[in-house]
């Protein structure tokens, strides 16, 4: 006996909503997009079902249940990826919802901030949401146990939601800060390292 499907399942299917272009996708899509294409390029090949399933928010399982039908209608809206997303030039500040977020150039990073935002870095390095709230923060906010429990979990999902478009430019400022003080950091351990073998020879 056929299992009749309710009005629910049908309401479900007519819920789901895909970006249509760049400013639509959200930080947390888009690195997870990218940690899509970074894993599939020693493969040649992306599934278009984990494409849809990061944009949609939904689970693969459900991509996989939708009639084929619906997934071609779903693929004609995605033709913007293939563009890259026109972000401008690198930033330190971002303004959202009337607040300024901002990476401070002017001082070196605390121990704390190098130490969690290179953990994140190396375990994820298309984690930008959590390397944001670390690094991006109001003026006068420390970096600080409180801050660590308090205001960070939150921090890091309002820079996971926000609109990549606006996110990206302070992405950008911040790794390339952060190559520089890699580059600085290999410069002076070099330094170390033949200072001590002159003076051991």
């Amino acid at each position: 006996m056929k299992k009749k499907k309710n009005n629910k399942d049908k309401e479900d299917m007519g819920k789901w909503s895909l970006p249509t272009r760049w400013s639509e996708v959200t930080l947390g899509q888009f690195a997870r997009l990218e940690k899509l294409y970074k894993g599939a390029a020693s493969e040649g090949y992306i599934d278009n079902i984990d494409i849809i399933s990061i944009l949609s928010g939904r689970e693969r399982d459900d991509v996989m249940a939708l009639p084929l039908e619906f997934i071609s209608t779903m693929q004609t809206h995605l033709v913007f990826l293939e563009l890259e997303p026109e972000v401008g030039g690198a930033s330190n500040v971002i303004e959202y919802e009337g607040e300024i977020y901002q990476v401070n150039y002017k001082e070196d990073l605390t121990f704390g901030e190098y130490i969690d935002a290179d953990t994140i870095l190396k375990k994820d390095p298309t984690n930008y949401p959590a390397i944001l709230a670390i690094i991006c923060r109001k003026e006068g906010e420390a970096y600080d146990s409180d801050f660590v429990a308090n205001v960070y979990p939150k921090r890091v999902e309002m820079f996971d939601q926000m609109s990549v478009l606006k996110v990206l430019p302070v992405v950008s400022f911040f790794l390339s800060r952060w190559a520089l003080l890699e580059r600085c950091s290999h410069v002076y351990s070099a330094i170390k390292e033949a200072a001590s073998l002159t003076v051991s020879n």
